[in-house]
């Protein structure tokens, strides 16, 4: 069995890859108290891989769009926005959302998907693997962030041969299922220090007096801000299409200006 830690190391490198994106995390309001308490992001038990993880999109705000409108104020979402650098912190990387896999959001293919081993690679400190995976599955961080597949004649032959369910799978039109199929899922297994990398974050109104404690601790390079307005009843998948939409414009002046890969 192909595995594409092994694939990845053995394709022709270009002069050039797309230059690193930020990392998003979404949480709750529940937990934000907390993380601002202890100034971190800590790890939690997941079920899919028995370890203690903290997930990350690359490049984007991707979420789960099947959900009911709520009164539950405690279930806003809160989105962390870090730095690249980050990125020397990640353990493991995946072309695709290994949660929507295991839950069956891809239909037929998530069998052939919840086969994680052959799609996992390690991290070992490499910045660059996310911006590997962009050039060779995608070509451009522009193309990415569209969910947009490298043409076939200009793919790199032994990575197609070796994975064309995986091309197959990000070229799909599958029902119901959400953008979660063409993200770059990263993990990590240790903690994240908001100091070090924590660059923008989007949270409800309600929990201003929260961030004011964040800004006060991250002097002098606080981090940008985007408060939200947080209705009675609200659909958490509206919220996080704000967010998102908020998130792109920051990463777009930040990362894409004048860079167009």
């Amino acid at each position: 069995m192909n595995l594409l830690q092994e694939i990845l190391p053995k394709l022709r490198r270009p002069s050039r890859l797309p230059p690193a994106l930020p990392l998003i995390h979404i949480s709750k309001s529940k937990y934000f108290k907390d993380i601002i308490k202890h100034f971190k992001l800590s790890t939690f038990k997941c079920e899919i891989f028995k370890k203690h993880l903290l997930y990350f999109s690359y490049g984007d705000v991707f979420y789960a769009t099947g959900d009911k409108a709520s009164h539950d104020k405690t279930k806003a979402p809160v989105c962390f926005l870090f730095n690249p650098k980050m990125l020397s912190e990640i353990n493991y990387y995946y072309p695709y959302d290994t949660g929507a896999a295991q839950l069956r959001k891809y239909g037929d293919w998530s069998d052939t998907l919840t086969n994680f081993k052959r799609y996992r690679i390690v991290g070992n400190g490499d910045w660059s693997i996310a911006c590997q995976l962009v050039y060779y599955i995608y070509g451009s961080n522009l193309n990415y962030r569209k969910g947009k597949v490298k043409p076939l004649r200009q793919r790199q032959r032994k990575l197609f041969e070796s994975f064309p369910e995986l091309y197959q799978f990000l070229e799909s039109d599958i029902q119901e299922c959400d953008r979660r199929q063409c993200t770059i899922e990263c993990q990590s297994e240790s903690d994240i220090v908001l100091r070090q990398f924590l660059e923008w974050i989007a949270f409800p109104n309600s929990s201003y007096y929260l961030f004011v404690d964040l800004f006060n601790k991250m002097q002098p390079s606080p981090p940008v801000q985007c408060p939200y307005e947080l209705p009675d009843n609200y659909h958490p998948r509206e919220i996080l299409g704000e967010i998102r939409s908020e998130a792109r414009k920051y990463i777009e002046t930040k990362y894409f200006m004048g860079n167009r890969q």
